[in-house]
This record gives structure tokens, C-alpha cells and sequence, in this order.
């Protein structure tokens, strides 16, 4: 993550802006356990993320030098211009980085031993109850998590209302 600011020319006023320069790892590669122990849940960072942050970060910076924005005389302040090794960028990529806040597969949807619900998104073995959210999907959207999860909200919706009385509900 590259932030920086600059100044620009609008309608004869100087106006200060910010640019927030992001990349995301929307497509997970295999499975993590994650610590969710006091304080912050610990990450793991796979090595192809760490190396995907050090390239964001530099491409932000040849972004910041581009020819069309000297005029704005843009100045970086996360992580800074002095941060240039691989090493530090990708110190600087562990301590910017974030999850986007979009957890999702955490309840498997099936008949398998892992199921958590089946496919009316009742919970295995508990009476009564669902999970009718974005925990159910396989893997993460490459998107936002919204709509496909007003999806689900309708799934189970039906679900509930649907009127079957040799459920076990």
C-alpha cells in the first residue's frame, strides 16, 4: 500500500489531495489457521503475498513518478520514499496490510463429515438453528462480499418459510 499526497489547481483554488495506492490477494491459495487469542488474530503471510506486497509498492512508486502527475508534486507517506529494499517493503507490506474484512468459508455447506450446514443451511446435529450468511461460501468472491450474500439472506429466507413438515425443525 502506497499513500501520498499533492497539490492540484481547482477552479483557481489549491487543493490538497490523497491518493491511496492498494493491492488486494482476493484469490487465497490453500488454507491458514488463523490465532484468535487476545489482542489482533495472527495472519500468517504466505511468501507469494509478501512478494505481491513488494510489487504493489513499487509499481505505486513508479506511479508516483509518472510524468502526467509531476505537476501535483505528489509525495509519499506510507511507507515512505526511504523505504526501497525488498526487505523493508516487505516489512512495510505486513504492517499496512489488511484482511479487507471480508472472512468468508468458515461454515462448509454440505453432507460431508466437514459440513457444518446442509444445503437449507441448518446446522448438523442442532435443532432450530442456521447460519444464513457469508460464512457458507466455498471461497471468497472476487468482489465484494455484499450481494452475493443478500443471495444467501434469500436462500435462507425460503428456507424458512418453506413449508415442509418432516423438517427437522
Amino acid at each position: 500500500m502506497l499513500q501520498m499526497a499533492g497539490r492540484m489547481d481547482v477552479l483557481g483554488t489549491e487543493t490538497a489531495f490523497e491518493v491511496l495506492a492498494r493491492a488486494n490477494a482476493l484469490a487465497a491459495q490453500g488454507r491458514s489457521i488463523i490465532n484468535l487469542g487476545i489482542g489482533q488474530p495472527d495472519f500468517p503471510t504466505p511468501d507469494h503475498i509478501v512478494e505481491a506486497g513488494i510489487k504493489a509498492n513499487k509499481t505505486a512508486d513508479q506511479l508516483k513518478k509518472a510524468k502526467a502527475l509531476a505537476k501535483y508534486e505528489p509525495e509519499e507517506y506510507r511507507p515512505g520514499s526511504s523505504i526501497q529494499d525488498d526487505l523493508s517493503l516487505a516489512k512495510a507490506a505486513g504492517e499496512l496490510g489488511t484482511t479487507i474484512f471480508h472472512p468468508v468459508g468458515t461454515c462448509k455447506m454440505g453432507s460431508d463429515p466437514l459440513a457444518v450446514v446442509d444445503d437449507e443451511l441448518r446446522v448438523h446435529g442442532i435443532g432450530r438453528l442456521r447460519v444464513i450468511d457469508a460464512s457458507i461460501f466455498p471461497r471468497i468472491t472476487s468482489g465484494n462480499t455484499n450481494a452475493p450474500t443478500y443471495v444467501i439472506a434469500e436462500k435462507g429466507a425460503r428456507a424458512i418459510l418453506k413449508p415442509n413438515p418432516a423438517a427437522p425443525i
